[in-house]
């Protein structure tokens, strides 16, 4: 089977965001040593740095933007996962798996004081939250080497479905997740799988 799931690699945010930290830092410690812009040596390593972070920046935008159209693609095969992500591709065999762990986390944006400032309505001036909650889905996949290899996908199904979850409890938040749906078609190829072994 196969799940399209939309993996955000953490690596690409970080190259978004410290290449913007970096020249401002570079040169707020060049002011604060009281460097002089006719000094060579100082003023090429900070036209340096700030060359390398506008690389790094730019480089770090087309693969976070690669990343959002490509997604990521697990196929669940009968002995093993093949998991495809934007710049990685690994097969992983369920004998080499020592347990999965699905679970989910939040991550926090803070965009509503800029929503407050533009609206025209004063319901939204007044009473808009200044946060907004993200819900992804996280599986974490414990190898026998020791090591984990992780995936995330966009849950905001699980979001809405987990407060109609409190008045029906037979209702499963998870089922329109991708990652969950991959989690519980692996859990099934798995027991398949050992028993197949025996």
């Amino acid at each position: 089977m196969k799940f399209r799931i939309n993996h955000e690699t953490p690596l690409f945010h970080y190259g978004v965001t410290i290449p913007l930290i970096v020249p401002v830092v570079a040169l707020l410690l060049y002011l604060f040593f009281e460097l002089n812009v006719n000094d060579f040596g100082p003023t090429m390593v900070l036209a340096g740095i700030t060359a390398l972070s506008c690389v790094i920046e730019l480089l770090s935008i087309i693969l976070f933007f690669g990343e959002k159209i490509w997604g990521g693609k697990i196929i669940v095969e009968n002995d093993r996962l093949d998991i495809r992500l934007f710049l990685r591709r690994k097969k992983i065999r369920f004998d080499k798996i020592d347990d999965v762990k699905y679970t989910h986390y939040e991550i926090t944006e803070n965009h509503g004081s800029e929503r407050r400032r533009h609206s025209r309505n004063i319901f939204v001036r007044y009473h808009a939250d200044d946060v907004t909650i993200r819900v992804r889905a996280k599986l974490i996949i414990y190898l026998s080497s020791g090591r984990k290899f992780i995936l995330n996908d966009d849950a905001s199904g699980y979001a809405k479905k987990r407060k109609l979850w409190i008045t029906e409890p037979d209702l499963d938040p998870d089922e329109d997740v991708r990652l969950y749906q991959a989690y519980q078609c692996y859990l099934s190829a798995s027991r398949q799988y050992w028993l197949n072994q025996q």
